[in-house]
């Protein structure tokens, strides 16, 4: 029997071969992936046939197993919120290359173009988390449409993630957000990473964050907060470790604010940290030559950061390393500096010196087998958000699979009025940092870095502090 597969009317995706590609920043898409099931199934059976009477006689036991796959259609719409300016542009769904990407090692990269209904129709795929994206530059003649305030969004682009577990389908709407420049942003963070493949052999001592002026202007980076928070990315009850609701979800998805156990802020007292248009700063958890300190964990060499944290603590402070300002904290983490000391945060955020007098200590319930307890946390309103990287586990990261019927996916911690859509990223089996993609270069040279406020299109592994120590 030849395998059947249906077919919806859209487009049927082609592969290219498998590369690291790099995106341009947006003016909001929706994405939505429906997982149609379209099972090939071949006929024929193994074993031995029992005839009765007769002798037996074995069938033809060469065919491979049955191997389920399924259907992924994207599905692109322009948000309600950039309505008004795509159609101001003349942008419309159809004509779109959609590039569609799988966790599976050894994949490729297949494409397939959007009909006059903004679908496009990926067919024949295997179980694996999937990644659409889209992008559309405006022509010149398109940009001069626009009235001036938004010329700087001169792509139309957009992603979403889904998870594929054949027979079952499966619907992800994932609204996208235009690209806004914005000034300061977070551009790169390095966690407790070991070297490939050394799994649990982490080094927790040479995490930094990197920050980087996008806008035109002289910033200054006095009095702006950095803090993170963590959680849950899959419920794990299959091997005795918590379920989803036993995070503290009332922190989850909360649109009015972000929350965390650690808030610290760079000093000065108006300019004294100025940062140029195009220039990285590096904030070290220890601004120390971790290169020669731990030769083996193939770490890098924090000791020019321009800031570090140090309390009193044992370690050594670097008099050429500015220290960090503690607002808040409950978490002790390493050297009981707290941050960015777990690889592990899902949430990075960058916060307005206006934020300071609205940081505010709640009681946020934790969860676990024993039952709640309340645990302090700091609120922050979310008007202040200037930057935030939403992140999650990479499927490749030993310890969680694939399959969301063995470990399945928890609410992603950021809520989508923030960033639309964590980025697979965060893993303990190689040395790379995870930094802001370029969308390009102004005509002095100056790189701009995409902001789309959807992490996982943002987002990608690179070598470490290449925009600033490295440079």
């Amino acid at each position: 029997m030849t395998p059947a597969f249906a077919l919806a009317g859209s487009l049927r995706g082609t592969e290219m071969p498998n590369r690291v590609g790099r995106f341009r920043a947006s003016t909001m898409y929706a994405v939505v992936l429906t997982a149609a099931a379209a099972l090939a199934t071949a006929c024929g059976g193994g074993g031995v046939a029992d005839t009765g009477g007769g002798p037996t006689t074995p069938t033809d036991t060469t065919r491979p197993p049955t191997v389920q796959r399924a259907s992924v259609t994207a599905r692109v719409t322009i948000d309600p919120a950039d309505a008004s300016l795509a159609q101001q542009a003349g942008i419309g769904v159809d004509g779109l290359t959609v590039r569609l990407t799988s966790s599976r090692a050894g994949e490729p990269v297949r494409t397939a173009v959007t009909g006059a209904d903004g679908t496009a129709r990926f067919d024949n795929l295997l179980e694996g988390i999937y990644t659409a994206s889209v992008d559309r530059a405006l022509t010149a003649a398109e940009l001069q449409r626009l009235p001036v305030g938004q010329r700087e969004a001169a792509v139309f682009a957009g992603g979403g993630q889904v998870v594929l577990t054949p027979p079952a389908s499966r619907d992800a709407s994932i609204a996208l957000v235009g690209a806004r420049r914005g000034s300061v942003v977070i551009s790169e963070i390095f966690g407790n990473y070991g070297p490939p493949g050394s799994g649990t052999n982490n080094y927790v001592y040479g995490s930094y964050l990197e920050v980087y002026n996008n806008g035109d202007t002289t910033a200054y980076l006095d009095g702006m907060l950095l803090l993170q928070a963590s959680g849950l990315h899959s419920s794990v009850t299959s091997i005795g470790g918590p379920s989803c609701d036993q995070s503290p979800n009332s922190a989850r998805l909360d649109s009015t604010a972000v929350y965390t156990g650690t808030i610290i802020a760079f000093p000065g007292s108006g300019q004294d940290y100025p940062i140029r248009p195009g220039e990285a700063k590096v904030m070290a958890m220890d601004a120390v030559n971790h290169m020669v300190a731990a030769p083996e964990k193939e770490q890098v060499d924090l000791s020019r950061a321009q800031f570090e944290q140090f309390w009193t603590d044992g370690d050594v402070d670097n008099p050429e390393s500015v220290n960090m300002v503690r607002v808040y904290g409950t978490t002790a983490g390493v050297f009981g500096r707290g941050l960015p000391y777990f690889s592990g945060s899902l949430q990075h955020v960058l916060l307005s010196r206006a934020a300071r007098p609205f940081v505010t200590p709640v009681d946020v319930p934790y969860c676990g087998a024993s039952g709640c307890t309340p645990r302090t946390s700091a609120r922050v309103p979310s008007e202040y958000i200037l930057d935030l990287m939403a992140l999650e586990y990479s499927p490749l990261t030993p310890g969680y699979a694939v399959s969301e019927a063995q470990y399945p996916r928890c609410v992603p911690w950021t809520s989508p009025f923030y960033d639309r859509a964590p980025a697979p990223l965060v893993s303990t089996i190689q040395r790379k940092a995870i930094a802001r993609r370029s969308l390009g270069r102004t005509a002095d040279g100056r790189e701009i870095l995409q902001r789309t406020r959807n992490s996982a299109r943002d987002l990608e592994l690179a070598e470490p502090l290449r925009r600033s120590l490295n440079k």
